[in-house]
């Protein structure tokens, strides 16, 4: 048994030595926490982007496509600017809360309306069909408006001598979101491409439940 346990000593010690020269004296919620925000926030936007063009094409038609990324970006520029109101009124995490609280609400509701004859159920493609634009427009800005607010978010948080050594984490959850999020849209024939929807949506709404742990 003191054998057995002067092992397991080692091996977490040794294990303690490596994070420290990788990340420095960060609690486990400072290198973790933010590290899995910035992995839903990347991979549930893979996700849907591997989506994203198919229901679209489904439900308006594909030469529409063109027109649905001009009409993102003149819808970009006033959610910049109301962003950069809202900024400087309200603390940064209420803001961060509610913004993705805001479109994992909104793609659940778009999760909802597929079911129904105004989504997938009307196999015809057509450009009056709204859905096709909303959520085409939807997941285009998420990740324009979130990433750019999560990092002003987490500058907030961390002192310059905690960034150098956790930020390097959290890019690294991005690059296992932005692997994860694409490898599970494979599954699609067996999921349900609406299925894949909810399941961004509901990845997305734990963002603000998990930032509020920091």
């Amino acid at each position: 048994m003191g054998a057995g346990a002067s092992v397991t000593q080692r091996r977490q010690g040794r294990l303690v030595r490596l994070r420290r020269a990788l990340w420095g004296d960060l609690t486990p919620l400072e290198y973790q926490l933010p590290a899995v925000i910035f992995m839903l926030i990347v991979g549930n936007y893979w996700l849907l982007r591997t989506q994203k063009d198919a229901l679209f094409m489904k439900l308006t038609g594909k030469r529409y496509i063109p027109y649905a990324k001009m009409l993102t970006f003149f819808v970009m520029l006033p959610l910049i600017l109301l962003y950069s109101r809202l900024v400087d009124r309200l603390e940064k995490h209420h803001l961060f809360y509610g913004v993705c609280g805001g479109y994992g609400g909104l793609l659940m509701a778009i999760a909802a309306l597929l079911h129904t004859p105004m989504g997938l159920a009307n196999p015809t493609p057509s450009p009056d069909r709204w859905l096709g634009w909303l959520l085409y427009v939807s997941i285009e800005t998420f990740a324009s408006i979130t990433v750019p607010m999560f990092w002003s978010f987490t500058n907030s948080l961390f002192p310059t001598s905690t960034a150098k050594s956790g930020f390097g984490l959290i890019v690294w959850g991005a690059q296992f979101g932005a692997i994860a999020g694409p490898s599970l849209s494979r599954f699609a024939p067996q999921i349900g491409i609406v299925n894949l929807v909810l399941i961004a949506a509901i990845g997305i709404l734990f963002i603000p439940m998990y930032s509020a742990l920091i």
